[in-house]
């Protein structure tokens, strides 16, 4: 007697559909979190990029148009990038042959050393990136390079 009733109620669990959805839902919400936040995160570091790369032609404009040293040029960069002074930004100018024993470094081919600057800027990905759960990140720079010609 109690085994058919025992094998009834094991038979109705079986049929019964009324959890679905929430078991569903439970699998697929982790892959849908790591979408959604791995579209921020992208986001967030094309942001970062985009900055880096105005603050670098900034910087490169300055050395290019002014009679600047390398110095102020890097700070005339850090100013641009204003909205990420949490960050470890490598900023590395070069310059004119011509100019460089007072100022700073030259600058190295493919550019050519007698009239093109270069500014480029660096950032740990480490830094760049708001969370780094699965290690994407961890290893490696975001780099932004600017060459322009010296105007004379």
């Amino acid at each position: 007697m109690w085994s058919l009733k025992l094998r009834a109620f094991i038979t109705s669990l079986l049929k019964d559909e009324n959890g679905a959805p929430m078991v569903e839902f439970a699998l697929v919400l982790p892959v849908l979190l790591l979408i959604f936040f791995g579209i921020i995160q992208f986001g967030f570091i094309m942001f970062t990029y985009n900055n880096m790369v105005q603050a670098a032609r900034e910087a490169a404009r300055t050395l290019a148009v002014q009679e600047t040293n390398v110095t102020e040029v890097q700070q005339v960069a850090l100013n641009q990038m204003g909205f990420f002074s949490g960050l470890t930004f490598t900023i590395t100018a070069c310059e004119p042959v011509v100019m460089t024993p007072p100022h700073g470094p030259a600058c190295a081919p493919p550019l050519d050393p007698a009239s093109d600057v270069s500014v480029k800027i660096t950032v740990p990905f480490s830094e760049a990136a708001i969370v780094d759960i699965l290690g994407f990140f961890s290893t490696g720079d975001l780099e932004a390079t600017v060459t322009m010609r010296k105007e004379v």
